[in-house]
């Protein structure tokens, strides 16, 4: 077996065209279809080089069946000035999953756009049209319009390897959830089930558009404005119409200081106004959250409040859920 995998490599993607654009890369890199062509939970076209190939099909259980939900979670419709969006059609508690999919595509952050274009053009048909129905920025920003669509529908900080988190994903679905910089969902990449996953960061009503942040949620305003200027729009949340009062909460946001309080539930009250503070700013998203959560669990069981501590357990394992999907299902 090449590269001493234990799978043999799945089969190369769609036969080059003659109006395809030209590859740039060189043989260190494969052009492949993953997992396989035949593969139930569909494919997914990835450039990547042969290192991170190896370390992808030697991961554990790698490839594992992509995760659904027990029911219908969403539905795509119009989101107003936002264009589409996705909904909830039920309520949704923290951490449950409302979608899984096959990227489209997955390329190196670092890759010339050029490289990208070339890998678009080689999806199959209907992977093409997905991806090229999804937003384009529009010629202002430069590029072509298949790099274009890559660029600014993608997740990034993919890991396929575990490691190196240098890819970009492109979902069909994915690419049609929107922004807010109070987001109530994130999206995972679980790389053994090569899915992006969409998990609910908070409870989210039936009816409420689900929303991810497209930017660094703990950033202040300017930072955020200029994250974004990518996408061409200007976020309206409440967080960025609130304008000093938003960054005002942001700059109060630290995981505390409990090392020189000597009384536990002092220690309580400090983690509970944090966690408190950072749910009415809806920036359960940031890591300081899910530490203070945590922390209540250890300081509730020193009390012998079990109840209470079993309750922030529940959260913690929701929130962890959320942000980094369910890494133990399978092991």
């Amino acid at each position: 077996m090449p590269l001493g995998l234990r799978h043999p490599p799945p089969s190369r993607g769609n036969a080059t065209r003659p109006s395809d654009p030209r590859l740039t890369f060189d043989n260190s890199h494969l052009l492949i279809t993953l997992p396989t062509p035949t593969d139930p939970d569909g494919t997914c076209l990835a450039l990547l080089d042969r290192t991170t190939y190896k370390q992808l099909v030697c991961q554990t259980s790698y490839p594992c069946p992509v995760s659904r939900p027990r029911f219908p979670a969403h539905h795509i419709r119009s989101a107003g000035a936002a264009g589409i969006g996705l909904f909830a059609v039920r309520n949704l508690a923290a951490g449950e999953l409302v979608l899984a999919e096959r990227p489209l595509l997955v390329v190196p952050a670092a890759a010339p756009e050029e490289d990208w274009e070339a890998c678009v053009a080689r999806l199959p048909p209907a992977a093409h049209r997905s991806l090229m129905a999804l937003s384009d920025v529009g010629p202002q920003n430069g590029g072509r319009p298949a790099a274009r669509r890559v660029r600014t529908n993608s997740m990034r900080g993919v890991s396929l390897s575990g490691k190196e988190q240098d890819y970009l994903a492109v979902g069909a679905l994915m690419g049609r959830v929107n922004h807010s910089c109070t987001p109530n969902a994130v999206v995972h990449f679980d790389s053994r089930a090569l899915a992006l996953e969409l998990r609910a960061l908070r409870n989210v009503g039936a009816g409420e558009e689900l929303r991810i942040s497209y930017c660094n949620a703990g950033a202040p305003l300017a930072i955020r404005r200029a994250e974004l200027e990518l996408y061409r729009f200007v976020c309206n949340c409440h967080s960025c119409a609130s304008g000093q009062a938003g960054d005002a909460v942001r700059a109060r946001i630290r995981v505390p200081d409990l090392q020189f309080i000597t009384s536990p539930a002092a220690k309580i009250e400090r983690c509970l106004s944090q966690v408190m503070q950072l749910e009415r700013a809806g920036l359960e998203v940031l890591a300081a959250y899910g530490t203070c959560v945590a922390l209540l669990v250890g300081l509730y069981k020193r009390l012998g409040d079990f109840d209470k501590a079993a309750y922030y357990r529940a959260r913690t394992d929701a929130w962890g859920l959320a942000m980094y999907g369910d890494a133990n299902r399978r092991d």
